[in-house]
């Protein structure tokens, strides 16, 4: 096996050298903002749109610049964002936040102990309970309805939903296309769990970008580039349950010593960003384990001091009363965090931390800061790692910039501080704006890759992040035998394919040693460059059809054992501008030779003619030949072409179609043309008399050597847990969503209803009618006036009563607003209008719009096809 680089195909927006605008981002022919740009970490979603000529975050619901990253259920309910965090202190277990964190990962020992437990999240997950191995979350039984369980990709297809919903409100418009703002740590599974959790909603993934990546291209963006020389930039991001640092390096167009020899600077780029070495991380550090560490100490102040009579242990409760006491005690926490980021010391009370009892004390930051040290050491060690890849020192540093939420711990900044000591402040720089510097930055990187844009900005040049491995081995479910003399490969050692720090795109070319059976080509991903390091991911390609292609071109046939056929098998393997390996195409290269025949037509010169009688006697002369083809038959080419070769080199990629293709070279054997003297002096003679020419016509035989591309048959599964999605599950999801939807749009609907009735019986209760003098003289009289303001008051107690209930119907309420409005107008003397006597409607929203089924269009295209396994496509998902 052997593995060759590629040189990458010419395009006309190579992804991986994007230029990106800085002041302007001119639309052409489109409308404002088609792609959004989606940041959505543990804790908080933002969200980025092109609007007019510039990226802009979009508002929530509430007019905020970013949302609550919580989804839940309630009866026939569901909540997102600030509604579902606010019901979380009441129903723990139905409201959960960074769903992010559950895609594509597989329910197991480790993410139970290394992730929830750490991060002290008290909601119920367990495995799908299908081969897949995915997170399933439970929501527990409510309001009549039956305990739920959804998988993280449906969860995570609802909340990318809701930023879709958001975005188009924002933006006046539809939108199709998003990128994602992901941590590098994420493997290529959870990459694909989130292209089909946004192919279920709607949204098609353009690409991912990493935080420090868009950190480092807004940062760029906003300067307008950095100056003249190249510069090292070190961006640290630290978020609530995850930090990454790496360094950068800009690039001018041209530098001063470059103009002075005659280079020019462009006027289409700032110049080139480039990510050096690889991006730290570490996943489970942030502000969410600042929180439970300071919770932990505040539990052990409370084992301390509190009564000891029935005190337990909150963290490690797992009853629903012990669950609200850990949502309270880590809010405590959170609460006492941020106070104690502008305060030396903070007050801190957990309600409810025991039955029908509360606790509380004081905190000083230097608590903070001896109870929590460990996390500062892990903060200072994920900037070092970045710097060590990079072989780059902190005085060596142009920037030193720090993003994100976790970084509100001032001990954070100071110990990060140590040692950088640009232009003498001796402290971090902070120039971005940490909540959006990310998704402002992905959000110009998605104007570019939509095509829609005219673009100026940098070039970017991205890295994998983590290495990936391959091992060849035959199929030993194959049922195919192998004939013939080729040797077929046994299992061979697993090698690295590409390192962490390969440039993204790239791909590789593997040649694969000679084999007539299936093989398995198995791709999997470690943690390190080490082989023996922990894989997250792994995936089995069948690679089948090879015997079929030969047998072709008369593979294993007696009556071509003289054809001496050759071939090469190549496997393609891309890592893509979006970090996610995958092989593009398999395809046997087979080299052959054949015996062709073909007619021909000689040429026959008949001998001259005695000229006189003094020449005496002459002997004939033979006869002079010449070969032609016959009529319409092509011209065969030498015999030293015979044995050119006609492949393709090896460094290279075909861009043939994917049919059989066949070309061929033979050789000529070449005529005598022996002409003899007295023949010569025959020709020479012009009174002697002349023949016809005459002809025959021959076969002969001669040896082409030809070659022929065929396609092979790629067929994946995937070897550990967390397998993506098969094609029913996600047509079953998709529909899922959809009557979620739907179901939402109703429940909106009846609020809509219900505020209407409340806000007009307020008025009229009040000085829009009741106590309004200039009512009191139309009506005529007090007594008339309380009697109609009893008919509203009956109202306004069915509102506060039936009215609230989750089962009343949309009409009902319509229609109690229609009789207040009746009531009014009929003290008033007037007459009722067309809509206030016309019988109840129905719901409009009964039947899929229009526009949910253009949606659901777009979205069974986005869903490609693949195996069948999994779910029956005729089942149904659950019901609402």
């Amino acid at each position: 096996m052997q593995a060759h680089k590629r040189s990458p195909r010419k395009r006309s927006l190579p992804l991986a050298m994007l230029m990106l605008t800085v002041t302007a981002v001119l639309c052409i022919g489109c409308t404002s903002g088609t792609i959004v740009a989606i940041d959505m970490g543990s804790e908080f979603l933002k969200i980025a749109a092109p609007k007019d000529t510039s990226i802009e975050v979009c508002l929530n619901e509430q007019s905020h610049r970013k949302s609550d990253t919580w989804i839940g259920f309630r009866g026939e309910e569901r909540f997102f964002g600030a509604d579902a965090k606010s019901l979380s202190a009441r129903f723990p277990d139905a409201m959960i936040p960074a769903v992010p964190r559950l895609v594509g990962v597989p329910h197991d020992a480790a993410f139970q102990q290394g992730w929830l437990n750490k991060m002290r999240y008290t909601y119920h997950t367990a495995s799908s309970g299908t081969t897949r191995g995915t997170v399933n979350v439970t929501f527990p039984a409510s309001e009549g309805v039956e305990e739920r369980q959804y998988t993280a990709d449906e969860l995570m297809g609802m909340m990318l939903g809701y930023a879709k919903t958001q975005a188009e409100r924002e933006i006046s418009g539809p939108v199709r296309d998003a990128i994602l703002v992901v941590p590098r740590g994420y493997t290529s599974r959870q990459r694909q769990a989130m292209v089909d959790a946004a192919a279920i909603t709607g949204l098609r993934v353009l690409s991912f970008i990493h935080p420090t990546t868009a950190a480092a291209l807004q940062l760029g963006l906003q300067n307008r580039g950095l100056g003249d020389e190249p510069q090292h930039v070190l961006i640290y991001d630290m978020g609530s349950t995850k930090t990454e640092a790496a360094v950068y390096r800009f690039d001018p167009i041209a530098t001063p010593a470059a103009a002075a020899k005659g280079g020019k600077k462009s006027t289409n780029s700032f110049g080139t960003i480039s990510l050096v070495g690889s991006i730290a991380s570490d996943m489970t550090l942030g502000g969410r384990a600042v929180d439970a560490c300071l919770a932990e100490f505040i539990e052990n102040a409370y084992m301390t001091t509190a009564p000891t009579a029935g005190k337990q242990r909150v963290l490690t409760g797992t009853t629903p009363q012990s669950r609200k006491a850990v949502m309270s005690l880590l809010r405590a926490a959170n609460k006492a965090k941020e106070m104690l980021s502008a305060n030396r010391e903070a007050p801190v009370t957990v309600e409810g931390i025991a039955q029908d009892s509360d606790f509380s004390l004081r905190i000083s930051r230097a608590t903070l800061e001896r109870e929590c040290g460990g996390i500062w050491d892990r903060a200072v060690r994920v900037r070092d790692a970045a710097l060590k890849s990079a072989n780059v020192t902190l005085a060596q540093l142009s920037r030193f910039e720090v993003v994100g939420g976790g970084l509100r711990v001032p001990i954070i900044i100071e110990k990060l501080s140590e040692g950088y000591n640009k232009a003498g402040s001796g402290v971090v720089d902070r120039t971005l704006n940490s909540d959006e510097a990310m998704v402002v930055g992905a959000g110009y990187y998605g104007a570019a890759l939509s095509g829609h844009f005219r673009i100026k900005g940098f070039r970017l040049v991205e890295r994998l992040g983590f290495p990936v491995w391959i091992t060849v081995a035959l199929n030993s479910s194959s049922n195919t035998e192998a004939t013939g003399t080729a040797e077929a490969p046994s299992s061979q050692q697993r090698k690295l394919l590409f390192p962490s720090e390969a440039r993204l795109p790239t791909r590789l070319r593997v040649r694969v040693n000679a084999t007539v059976s299936d093989f398995i080509v198995t791709l999997d991903e470690t943690t390190n460059s080490s082989s023996s390091a922990t894989i997250v991911s792994k995936s089995n390609t069948l690679v089948s059809g090879v015997l079929g292609a030969l047998q072709q071109v008369g593979y294993g046939d007696v009556d071509a054992a003289d054809r001496n056929i050759t071939h090469t098998v190549w496997v393609d393997i891309r890592a893509s501008e979006a970090a996610m390996v995958y092989i593009e195409k398999a395809e046997i290269e087979i080299h052959y030779f054949v015996n062709a025949s073909r007619k021909v037509r000689k040429l026959v010169t008949p001998p001259a003619e005695e000229k006189n009688a003094s020449d005496g006697d002459a002997s004939a002369s033979p006869a002079t030949e010449k070969t032609t083809p016959e009529s319409g038959e092509e011209q065969p080419s030498t015999a030293e072409d015979a044995g050119g070769d006609s492949a393709s080199d090896e460094g290279e990629i075909s861009d043939e179609a994917p049919d059989a293709t066949t070309t061929s070279s033979s050789s000529k054997p070449s005529a005598s043309d022996d002409i003899t003297e007295g023949a010569k002096k025959a020709s020479k003679d012009s009174t002697a008399p002349k023949k016809k020419p005459t002809y025959v016509t021959v076969t002969e035989v001669h040896v082409e050597a030809r070659s022929r591309v065929f396609p092979l048959t790629l067929t994946t599964t995937f070897a550990s847990p967390a397998v993506p999605m098969s094609k029913n599950e996600s047509i079953l999801s998709r529909d899922l969503l959809r009557r979620w939807r739907r179901s939402d749009e109703l429940h909106l609907q009846k609020s809509a209803a219900r505020n209407d009735l409340e806000a007009y019986l307020i008025w009229a209760l009040s000085d829009g009618f009741v106590y309004n003098d200039e009512a009191l003289k139309v009506v005529g009289s007090q007594e008339e006036m309380d009697t109609t303001a009893e008919k509203l008051r009956e109202l306004q107690n069915w509102l506060e009563d039936a009215g609230t209930e989750a089962t009343v119907p949309t009409e009902d309420l319509q229609a109690k607003l229609r009789q207040a409005k009746l009531i009014v107008r009929t003290a008033l003397r007037e007459a009722p209008t067309v809509e206030e006597t016309k019988a109840p409607k129905a719901p409009s929203v009964t039947t899929e719009s229009a526009e949910t089924a253009a949606e659901g269009e777009a979205v069974d295209e986005e869903i490609e096809e693949g195996d069948d396994d999994g779910a029956d496509s005729g089942a149904s998902r659950d019901e609402l």
